[in-house]
């Protein structure tokens, strides 16, 4: 029983901060907008989409210079290619 404690509260802990974050996050955005004078939709379209690719586009890169090989490059400019067809990117 206690080995899965300790995983089961950082799971729990983790998912809460996550939650809290994400929404300090969105508040803070849309306030920017506000103070900027600027349309609550470009802010969503261009800060928050950043901000919600930034930890994927890290982990991709961090993966191809640690060596990780040809596959994970391929696999980011597949994903970087079919989010600019969507117009997805920024």
């Amino acid at each position: 029983m206690i080995p899965i404690l300790l995983p089961s509260l950082a799971l729990i802990t983790g998912i809460v901060g996550l939650l809290l974050g994400a929404d300090k996050f969105v508040a803070g955005a849309a306030a920017a907008a506000r103070n900027f004078g600027i349309s609550a939709m470009v802010i969503g379209l261009t800060v928050v989409s950043i901000g919600t690719s930034a930890p994927e586009i890290i982990v991709s890169f961090n993966a191809a210079l640690d060596g990780a090989g040809r596959r994970v490059r391929v696999l980011f400019l597949q994903v970087a290619a079919a989010r600019a067809r969507r117009g997805q990117w920024g």
